[in-house]
């Protein structure tokens, strides 16, 4: 029953129709109500309610349908250990839950505390690598957005150190133009919060040479694709692309990206 509800929820993402979605949070709430905290993907089934529910509430701008979302999004990160490797996401969609009711309420208490749930992501030590980068460029968003200029340069600045950590070889080339594209702003950012906080001009030019240095490697390895080798008629250049990826693959394995 889990799997058709997670089955829906793409559906919807895919063709935003409000009856896969609607079908989703039903049979979600489903779930819930048959095994409860014996479900063996309990808290699973929580953080993708609330991500359902959160998509209802875009639509319907009701706050009850926000006040749920709050809940099980809550509910999924209480049960769940802080050692989970989902547990950074679970942080990260609730501070997105409460920075959608700051919109709505204006309250300094729902800011302060959406911000603290984006850092926890950050900080998580469990996590895929693109996910925290992910969680840091939304974390500094919102400080940025807020004129707190101080935090999210340390933040980027975790965020620079991070980017040579993400593998995007398993994915397809134009994927992983989009995900290079995603993150190439982060450097620069980082050197310009670093700058208005005056700090060492040298150390933002390193950092920001740096952040170049890690983008042009992942523009690199992309450019290195060798699918239509690969993929090519003829046996010595099939060959000779099995060779490189065997190597390649020993000299820098790629790392899981969720």
């Amino acid at each position: 029953m889990r799997s058709v509800g997670t089955y829906l929820l793409g559906g919807f993402q895919t063709m935003a129709s409000m009856d896969d979605l609607g079908k989703a949070i039903i049979i979600y709430k489903r779930c819930l109500e048959l095994k409860g905290d014996k479900h063996p993907n309990y808290e699973e089934i929580l953080s993708n309610l609330g991500v359902a529910l959160q998509w209802w509430f875009e639509r319907t701008g009701s706050m009850e349908d926000l006040n749920c979302t709050l809940q099980k999004k809550e509910q999924a990160i209480e049960s769940t250990s802080v050692d989970h490797s989902n547990c950074a996401m679970y942080f990260n969609n609730l501070g997105s839950a409460l920075q959608r009711q700051f919109e709505r309420t204006g309250s300094i208490e729902d800011l302060d505390r959406a911000i603290e749930k984006k850092e926890e992501s950050v900080q998580s030590y469990t996590v895929s690598p693109s996910i925290k980068l992910q969680s840091a460029q939304s974390c500094s968003d919102l400080l940025i957005q807020h004129g707190r200029y101080t935090h999210p340069y340390f933040i980027l600045e975790v965020a620079v150190q991070l980017l040579p950590r993400v593998s995007l070889r398993h994915l397809h080339r134009s994927d992983r133009q989009f995900s290079i594209c995603r993150f190439a702003n982060i450097p620069s950012r980082a050197v310009f919060l670093s700058l208005k906080n005056a700090r060492n001009p040298y150390e933002s030019l390193q950092l920001l040479e740096l952040g170049r240095w890690i983008l042009a490697t992942m523009q690199l390895e992309t450019r290195s694709d060798v699918s239509v080798l690969s993929a090519s008629d003829n046996e010595c250049y099939k060959t000779l692309a099995g060779k490189f990826q065997e190597y390649r693959d020993q000299i820098d394995p790629p790392s899981r990206l969720t």
